[in-house]
């Protein structure tokens, strides 16, 4: 539903964008022939000339923004990569050994727990794309849920495409799958519909 909004309005402004453009254009080419006198052929050449600068400087700006926004995702990309590895090494691998190992319930893993959390949570509102974010609280929110595996698949799939890498071919559970050596107990756990 979300997206089909957002489709009509992309829609809307590119009407509104043709519009514009169409309007500046005759306006544009009346203005020129009032200075020029009625003679097309010299009208047709400064309007050519005039939209061939109009794009050139449109264009020179697309490519400075989108190299300006290229140069600040790389300058973050490293803080980013510490970040998201610390999360995965401490909460999803840690996690994981202490609830193997049964010290998940230690009140002193609680706490180292809960700060983990709680210095991931200003990290990511500072350093994570909207998706990261999005995944992140989705994840927190989970609770007890036993589709908390897949809430941290979903998040370690948003780092990844924040950090530039492709999840193309990647079903959901795949990499969390790869933290846990019982792949058959994992699938039983992910997908219960499809094992039973």
């Amino acid at each position: 539903m979300k997206q089909t909004g957002n489709k009509f309005i992309i829609v809307i402004v590119v009407i509104m964008l043709v519009a514009v453009l169409f309007g500046a254009f005759a306006v544009f080419r009346w203005m020129i022939k009032g200075i020029v006198g009625f003679d097309e052929k010299m009208a047709v050449a400064i309007i050519a000339a005039c939209t061939t600068l109009f794009v050139s400087v449109v264009t020179v700006v697309y490519t400075q923004q989108k190299t300006k926004s290229r140069e600040i995702a790389n300058s973050h990309r490293p803080q980013k990569v510490e970040i998201y590895k610390r999360f995965m090494d401490k909460a999803v691998v840690g996690l994981l050994k202490a609830t193997r190992e049964k010290r998940i319930e230690r009140p002193e893993y609680q706490k180292e727990l809960e700060e983990l959390f709680f210095s991931f949570t200003g990290d990511v509102i500072v350093w994570g794309s909207p998706s990261v974010i999005r995944s992140y609280s989705a994840f927190r929110s989970t609770g007890a849920d036993p589709n908390i595996l897949l809430r941290v698949d979903d998040l370690l799939q948003a780092m990844r495409k924040d950090l530039g890498n492709s999840n193309w071919g990647l079903t959901r559970g795949e990499l969390i799958k790869l933290f846990i050596t019982d792949q058959e107990k994992m699938d039983e756990m992910l997908f219960p519909k499809k094992c039973s």
